[in-house]
């Protein structure tokens, strides 16, 4: 069967490049519609919307960075597409004028195949899994997942500014974090993003941070999945980090309010945060030290409140059968 990828923008692929193995293995021709076969990733690290299209360079790039095993990327065909429709889905069979698609969720635990929902999970939450069951915790670590600049944060949203202050609000940035740590904190790991916008890499991090003067803190651009998996608690601000940990035993945070340059802010506005999750772990930094300091007793109460539902609801990210699920949908479409 003809099956073809159709997502418009690159960080998307890492929901479903782990697909690339089986459907191949499987006798299956898979094409990926890209929008420009040139890619460049300084560019890319400044998010204009024109560079931030699929490629064959773009996705071998996203494999390598989240270290996705993908052995078979050289036999997947690129097709050229100047408007690529549909941003959320494969196309499981190109003859189909109308097409049939299976969306697969970028963030999430179901997938849909022609209006039929099923629960799938999500491959890159197995991942996740499934490094937690190879990577030992180290206790009283805790993992720093920075926004990345060009979010608002430490720089306006896509706009550039001075190399000296994106540094003196990085330094206020996460020495707020660090300043409402409890004391039981032994090590903090500091994550670039994996795309990080410009003087926010990783080397613009560790100077900027050198300040602090703090041996507890590492500036590390290890794979995200690694990191996690040996961190016993995770902060994070807003980024899809957080939809990969619900649902697991992990100790993660998601700090709202700071924001520094208003942009209708999405990820950091506290009536969005409380709409998208009304968990306890979506807090304000003040709140930050609390809620290390008691997470079990503060998960502990609302299991067993009105939020047990959504606990279990997101189990099902964490099923480790993503891939099996969505291949047999597949193969389901291809024997009709």
């Amino acid at each position: 069967m003809k099956i073809s990828f159709r997502r418009t923008m690159a960080q998307r692929y890492r929901a479903v490049s782990h697909l690339i193995d089986p459907i191949i293995k499987n006798g299956h021709n898979l094409s990926i519609e890209v929008k420009s076969k040139k890619w460049d990733l300084s560019r890319h690290r400044k998010r204009p919307s024109d560079v931030s299209s699929a490629s064959k360079r773009s996705i071998k790039w996203l494999i390598k960075t989240f270290n996705i095993q993908c052995n078979n990327l050289g036999k997947v065909s690129f097709s050229l597409k100047k408007n690529i429709k549909c941003d959320l889905s494969l196309v499981l069979d190109t003859k189909v004028s109308s097409g049939s698609f299976l969306a697969i969720p970028y963030v999430g635990f179901t997938c849909n195949l022609n209006g039929r929902i099923i629960d799938s999970g999500n491959p890159m939450c197995d991942l996740m899994r499934r490094r937690a069951m190879e990577i030992p915790e180290i206790p009283n670590t805790l993992l720093i997942v920075h926004p990345g600049g060009g979010r608002g944060f430490v720089s306006p949203v896509r706009k550039d500014i001075k190399k000296k202050e994106v540094d003196r609000n990085n330094r206020r940035f996460i020495g707020r974090v660090i300043s409402n740590l409890p004391k039981t904190i032994e090590k903090i790991i500091i994550k670039p993003h994996p795309i990080p916008y410009i003087r926010c890499d990783k080397n613009s991090l560790k100077d900027s941070l050198r300040w602090l003067k703090d041996d507890r803190i590492k500036v590390s651009d290890d794979p995200i999945p690694e990191l996690i998996s040996k961190s016993e608690f995770v902060v994070n601000f807003g980024s899809s980090t957080a939809v990969w940990l619900l649902g697991s035993d992990k100790k993660w945070i998601n700090i709202v309010g700071e924001g520094r340059y208003p942009y209708k802010l999405h990820r950091d506005t506290r009536s969005k945060a409380d709409k998208w999750r009304e968990w306890m772990q979506v807090v304000r930094m003040d709140k930050l030290k609390y809620t290390i300091a008691n997470y079990m007793d503060i998960k502990m109460k609302n299991n067993n409140g009105r939020n047990n539902s959504i606990f279990k609801k997101y189990k099902y990210l964490y099923n480790i059968k993503s891939t099996d699920v969505i291949m047999s949908l597949i193969g389901d479409f291809n024997g009709k």
